[in-house]
This record gives C-alpha cells, structure tokens and sequence, in this order.
C-alpha cells in the first residue's frame, strides 16, 4: 500500500512538472528542420516551374532543368537547360523540318510551273488533233512530240511540208467551218505559205515551252535530291532557327527570334551548293518568259493569217470562177473562229530569284526575325558580323556554315539545257525544226577549228621544210 501510494504521488510530481514546461520553442524546432529535409524537393520544384519553359513543351520533357555548361552545339557559358543529349534531340528535330522549309518557295514555284504547264499542253493537243491527217499519223506525231518534251530529238527526220500543210489546212477549216477539198488546197499552194510558216513557228514554241517547263521541274528536283549538311542544321539549332535551338536554352532567351543578318548567313550557308542552281533557274525562267510571249505573238500571226487567207478567198470566189468551182465551200460567214488561251503566267523571274534567297527566306519564311534585341547566337544582342554575298567566294569566308555545302550533280541538266538554250535561238532567228542541238553545233564547230588547225600546221610544216 505504501510503494503504491508513493507511485501516486511521483506521477503527480511529474504531471505537475510537465504543464510547467513551455513547449512552443520546440515546435518551432520541430518545424525549422522539417522545413529544412523538404527544402530541395521545394528548390526543384519552384526551379522546374521557372525554366525553359518552351524547351520542355518543344520536346515534351517536364525535367529539363538548368545545369552546368556542358554544350557541344550552343554557344552558352552559364547553366541552361540544355545539355548534350537536349541539344541533339533540337538537332533531329530541326533536321525534320528545316529543309523542307528552306524550301518551301522553291516548291511553290513548282505547284506554279505545273500549273501554266497545264494551260499549255491544250495548245499541243489541239494543234495535233486539228491537223488535216488521218488519225494514225496524229498518233505517232504525238508519241514524237510527247518524246521530244522528255528530251529525244524526235522531230528531225519529220516530213514537215507534209504536216505545215496539214496544220495550215486544219487552221483554215477551223476558222471558216468547212472542209478544204486536196483540189482546193492545191490551187492554194502559195496562199497557204504564210499560214504554214505561222502555224510552224507557233508549234515549236509551244514544244520548246513544255519541254522547257520539263527541264525547270527537273531542275527543282535536282535542287531538292541531296540533304543539306550537318554543318548546316548545326548552324540552324545554334541560330534559333524558327523550330526552337539554342536561344530556348535560357528562360530570359528563349522568347527571342533570330538576327536577320544571322539569318542571312545561316541561310546563304546552307544553299552555297545551290549557287549555280540558282544562276540556271533564273535563266530557264526567264527563257519561258520569253518564249511564252513568242507563243502569244506566233498565235495572233496565225490568226491574223488565217483572217488574211480568208479573204483571199472570198476575193478569189467571187472573181475566178475555176476557183470557186474548186473552193466555193470556204466562203466565209466574216467570223472566223479561233481559240481562247490565257497567255498570263502564274510566275515570274522574280519568283525564280526570291526561291532561294536568304532575305526573302528569313523575311517570308523564317518570319520573327529581328534587327535589334535578337538573338546572335549566344546572347540576345545585335549581330556584328558580315552578311556575306551568294557567291562562291562570298560563302567561302561565311563563319556560320562552313564546309562546301551539299553536292548538285548539275552536269545532265547543263547538257540538257544547253540543247534547249540552242534551239531557242535558234527560233529567234527564224529556225525551227531544224533537228540541230547545241551539242552538235559545239561539235561541228570542234571538227571545224580542229580541220583549221591542221591545215595551219601543214601549211607552217611545208613553208619551212
């Protein structure tokens, strides 16, 4: 009884002892280092909310988060978001998008060729099925026709009077709306040439325009076959190239857009393998230029020549009575009939120029870019380097892409066009199917200077001996 009453009162002692004690320090204790063993999680947490944001939407990676420098592409000597392994996914990320962008004008002139290419080829197809023959050599003029769009001279072994006069004659009977008898056509030989002549300038230029139109889409294609370089989707992620690089590394950076002089090199430096592509697509477009207006001004010729005929002949009818016993049918109502063609393009040489131009490019295209407040690189500040001209020597001394740029086999489409370019002047000076290429000209000429010459050295040979 006693041990139990003294156990009693010890436990009052200490219950008594315990209300005394102030336990609000300890709580605070208790708490300070709570909040301390939660603090990284906390730090982590208010560090992933403020960093680079866009980066991680871009690639859909919630812990991004800055660390250390430790780039190989970009161009960063303080901690940023992005490390080896980001900066390679930006890069096979650009690499899916960035040429086909490049691009993208270059292309749109295509979808333009295709689409005067279409307004043209009725011009052929009529031309043939107007023809006054029978419907198997309209067949095979065509196959030689269609061969000679895809580059196989095809025409010069044709019987061109034999189908002049059929296309003079098919005009004629489409323009009055009567049949023309093989007396009749006889008995207009001589009126029948200044049609003949018109009707074959008109159809050569509209071959040598869809052949043209073949050789600029080969070209295109040509242009578009080889990848850009490493070097040069490098250089895009390191610029900030539109699809997100190096400026998405840095919050405070990361809503900046390219220099536009940067740009400009960025650009030129990918397209320096295309600098001679570039010179030929000016040229060939400027050749459709103009043989879209000789085909306008060939085309009014056989219709003023066709209106011209026409009224010989009503002339003709009316006092030559053997005539009119002959060709009496193709008296005129006074309206002749005649096609509707567009004659307007859908492009210009413009658009030839500006397809691979890095200022339309950057401005146009890779749209946002900056003059000022832009990002150079490695900072957002103005860009104070050169922009360096689409040349060859220009492009050597561009620090931006280095190396010589994707390789162009250019050397078919040269020999092809050059054909082409031949054939062309040759309709300028009046010359048509003529069957000559400009290969065998050069080589005609080859043999003559290498004749000349001989001659030379035997006649310097016999003078001394």
């Amino acid at each position: 009884k006693q041990w139990y009453q003294r156990r009693v009162r010890e436990f009052q002692t200490f219950q008594h002892y315990f209300k005394q004690i102030n336990l609000r320090g300890y709580e605070q204790i208790v708490m300070f280092f709570t909040q301390l063993l939660l603090l990284p999680t906390l730090l982590i947490s208010l560090i992933s909310c403020q960093s680079c944001p866009v980066l991680r939407t871009l690639l859909d990676d919630t812990s991004l988060v800055p660390v250390g420098p430790n780039n190989d592409i970009c161009i960063i000597d303080r901690p940023n978001c992005c490390t080896k392994s980001t900066e390679e996914r930006l890069l096979t990320k650009t690499k899916e998008i960035f040429k086909n962008r490049i691009f993208l004008v270059l292309n749109e002139l295509l979808g333009k060729i295709d689409k005067d290419n279409k307004v043209k080829l009725p011009m052929m197809t009529k031309f043939l099925s107007s023809l006054d023959l029978d419907l198997e050599t309209k067949k095979q003029l065509n196959e030689r026709f269609y061969s000679f769009l895809e580059g196989t001279d095809t025409l010069a072994d044709l019987d061109l009077d034999k189908i002049h006069t059929a296309a003079a004659i098919g005009a004629l009977k489409a323009g009055v709306g009567n049949d023309v008898t093989e007396k009749c056509a006889d008995m207009l030989f001589f009126e029948l040439q200044p049609l003949k002549d018109a009707q074959e300038k008109y159809i050569y230029s509209v071959l040598l325009m869809l052949r043209g139109y073949t050789l600029m889409k080969d070209l295109i294609n040509t242009i578009q076959l080889p990848d850009l370089t490493e070097e040069c989707y490098v250089a895009a992620v390191r610029g900030g190239m539109k699809f997100g690089g190096c400026n998405l590394c840095l919050r405070e950076t990361e809503s900046s857009q390219p220099c536009k002089m940067l740009c400009r090199n960025i650009l030129s430096g990918c397209l320096k393998g295309h600098i001679q592509s570039r010179e030929y697509l000016q040229r060939i477009t400027q050749d459709l230029v103009d043989l879209n207006s000789d085909i306008q001004s060939y085309y009014t010729e056989v219709t003023n020549e066709v209106t011209k005929l026409a009224d010989e002949i009503d002339t003709k009818i009316s006092t030559d009575q053997t005539f009119f016993n002959s060709c009496s049918k193709l008296k005129s109502s006074g309206n002749i009939a005649t096609e509707d063609y567009s004659f307007e393009l859908d492009f210009t040489r413009r658009d030839a120029l500006q397809s691979l131009d890095s200022s339309w490019l950057c401005t146009y295209v890779f749209s946002g870019v900056s003059e000022v407040n832009c990002w150079n690189r490695t900072a957002v500040d103005e860009y104070r380097v050169n922009v360096y001209e689409f040349t060859k020597e220009g492009q050597g001394q561009n620090p931006e892409v280095p190396g010589g740029g994707p390789a162009v086999d250019l050397e078919d489409f040269i020999s092809q066009y050059d054909t082409f370019s031949y054939a062309k002047g040759q309709l300028s000076r009046g010359n048509t199917f003529t069957g000559s290429s400009a290969k065998g000209h050069r080589d005609t000429n080859s043999k003559l200077l290498i004749t000349i010459l001989t001659l030379l050295a035997v006649e310097h040979f016999v003078y001394f001996y």
